[in-house]
């Protein structure tokens, strides 16, 4: 399924079973925001065009409490907003429950200064680089040896901070085949920009 306005590098493209939903649930977000500002404004402008100084509008009996219409701009984005923590929330624990799955590929992740170095099950290591197969869930174990850092893939939504000490878990399936970048989206020192 594509959502309206795919093909707008507004995002990278998506390339695993969560990102269909979280850009859905952005783009649901940021039509919300744009509909309000919508309504906010033109109020406002209306009233002021309607009231300005030295207009002839009637201003003789105001109107001090209206309870209908502050259950409404009460209510309304009320429920809107519970509907939209929760749907967040929903995707949030699915993102972080592990993927039930039989052949779930296990990857340990070291991350230090400056560089990524990731072990397969095989006992292959690849440093900056992590070669997966579509449609196989993946789980990623990851630790930092030194610093917070912070593992982030933008074409499959996911991203965790990294931290000495604690271990982490990453759960994920792949859905395209492609190049992705895989960043740390934490500053940990000079050559941060290289991991």
């Amino acid at each position: 399924m594509r959502l309206p306005f795919a093909n707008i590098p507004i995002w990278p493209e998506g390339a695993s079973k969560a990102a269909f939903e979280m850009d859905l649930l952005y783009l649901v977000i940021v039509g919300l925001t744009v509909f309000f500002c919508i309504i906010v404004f033109g109020l406002v402008i209306y009233f002021v065009a309607k009231y300005y100084a030295g207009s002839k509008a009637d201003r003789s009996n105001p109107t001090f409490h209206n309870m209908p219409l502050e259950l409404a701009w009460s209510l309304i984005p009320l429920a809107l907003g519970l509907f939209v923590f929760g749907w967040a929330a929903k995707l949030f624990v699915e993102m972080q429950a592990p993927i039930q799955s039989e052949n779930a590929l296990n990857i340990y992740v070291v991350g230090k200064q400056w560089m990524w170095q990731m072990q397969h099950p095989t006992g292959q290591r690849e440093n900056n680089e992590l070669h997966i197969p579509v449609g196989r869930s993946v789980k990623l174990t990851l630790i930092s040896q030194d610093v917070i850092h912070s593992f982030y893939v933008p074409a499959f939504r996911t991203k965790t901070d990294v931290v000495p000490g604690r271990y982490r878990t990453l759960w994920f399936e792949p859905t395209k085949v492609g190049k992705y970048h895989l960043f740390c989206a934490e500053f940990c020192g000079t050559k941060h920009a290289e991991m």
